[in-house]
């Protein structure tokens, strides 16, 4: 912006050819003279060509490590960047990244785990839990939605666990019973083509005799 102040300041001095009258006819010429000079069209014709060419330069994206980019076109998965140095060049209007899927073990915290142990005995579980993607790609659908996915699953899926006869393995003996957890939650887990590999129980909540519904 600067640039085009000075250079709109020399084009009007070079046009008024010194005179220093400050009178609405003469402004008006300088200002005719200045719009008609080619200087200021070469000005902002390069100015427009750096903004292209820097908006185009950020339109090619570039794989991460340890990580799986997903391109999308259209709604659909159109390219898939997951290896060393891979980029690609998103097509204006036409080509977004979707999600960047990491291939690190990811965790979250839940307060959102009821069991019942008989009519007079509901406790509330705050747990931790583990988990990494096995397919980036099988994922993807999920991947902005996980964490209300699992939470809603793993309570359905313990629940249930806990009501063939197994609520006390989840409020009492987990701790000797951790593998066993981690075998049901990753069969429960599976359709999101992801592998949980710790469930932590911090907290249980006792919490009378209300039933979880």
């Amino acid at each position: 912006m600067n640039l085009i102040l000075n250079i709109l300041s020399s084009v009007a001095s070079t046009s008024e050819g010194g005179s220093s009258s400050g009178s609405g006819g003469q402004s008006l010429e300088s200002l005719k003279k200045i719009f008609q000079s080619p200087v200021l069209y070469i000005v902002l014709g390069a100015i427009v060509l750096l903004i292209i060419v820097v908006y185009l330069i950020r339109r090619v994206t570039r794989s991460t490590p340890e990580a799986t980019t997903i391109i999308v076109r259209g709604g659909q998965i159109h390219k898939v960047l997951n290896e060393p140095n891979q980029k690609y060049f998103l097509v204006p209007f036409r080509d977004h990244v979707g999600a960047i899927i990491s291939s690190k073990e990811a965790e979250f915290s839940s307060d959102k785990l009821f069991i019942n142990n008989g009519p007079d005995a509901l406790y509330k579980v705050h747990y931790t839990l583990t988990y990494k993607v096995n397919d980036p790609v099988a994922f993807y659908p999920y991947a902005g939605k996980i964490q209300d996915l699992l939470v809603k699953k793993l309570n359905d899926e313990l629940r249930l666990y806990a009501d063939q006869g197994h609520a006390l393995t989840i409020v009492k003996d987990y701790r000797e019973n951790a593998a066993e957890l981690l075998s049901i939650i990753n069969k429960a887990v599976e359709e999101y083509h992801i592998e949980a590999t710790e469930f932590k129980i911090n907290i249980i909540e006792p919490l009378g005799g209300r039933q979880a519904a």
